[in-house]
């Protein structure tokens, strides 16, 4: 069994950052299929009960005493997933301004040119032009150290992923 600290969660132990907006989807789809299959599971305890959904299996205290024990249990977790669903919502819509503002910040005092410029001044051994590879990670390491000198207490996750899938592209959009 993985053990997680007490302030990482589970999502948070892949080396990928798993966006908010995608963590209250998966939350309220799981939500939906449990309250489905807890309110589908009462519906049958509750008929079996009355004797229109007549199931002979065993003692029928005991058998329709679990059915709505689980029936409920399932309930209980949709409800929680649900709840869950909506603070991760509120949090995407967080996480998107902030990204917003980073970008805009980003798009007014990074330029290509000067990203470029500050590389091949810093260090001796930086590429120039060759190793596309090489060269994109140091971009991408430059962006993140300006990013994290203007804004403080970033999810580092995050921002890796933001500069990978938003940023890099705007800036960099016409060289290699």
């Amino acid at each position: 069994m993985a053990r997680y600290p007490r302030n990482q969660s589970m999502y948070q132990e892949s080396g990928r950052y798993l966006e908010n907006g995608i963590r209250a989807r998966e939350n309220r789809s799981s939500a939906w299929a449990l309250l489905i299959v807890g309110g589908a599971g009462m519906l049958c305890a509750i008929l079996g009960i009355v004797g229109i959904l007549p199931i002979g299996l065993g003692n029928p205290y005991l058998f329709y005493g679990v059915m709505m024990a689980v029936a409920l249990l399932f309930i209980v977790m949709g409800v929680l997933s649900m709840k869950s669903a909506r603070i991760f919502a509120e949090r995407a819509k967080v996480e998107g301004t902030l990204l917003e503002t980073v970008e805009k910040w980003c798009m007014e005092n990074l330029a290509a040119a000067d990203i470029d410029a500050a590389l091949r001044a810093g260090e001796s051994d930086t590429v120039s032009g060759g190793e596309n590879e090489l060269l994109y990670f140091q971009r991408a390491e430059y962006l993140k150290e300006q990013i994290n000198s203007q804004f403080m207490n970033l999810d580092q996750r995050l921002l890796e992923q933001f500069i990978d899938a938003r940023l890099y592209g705007k800036i960099f959009e016409s060289l290699p």
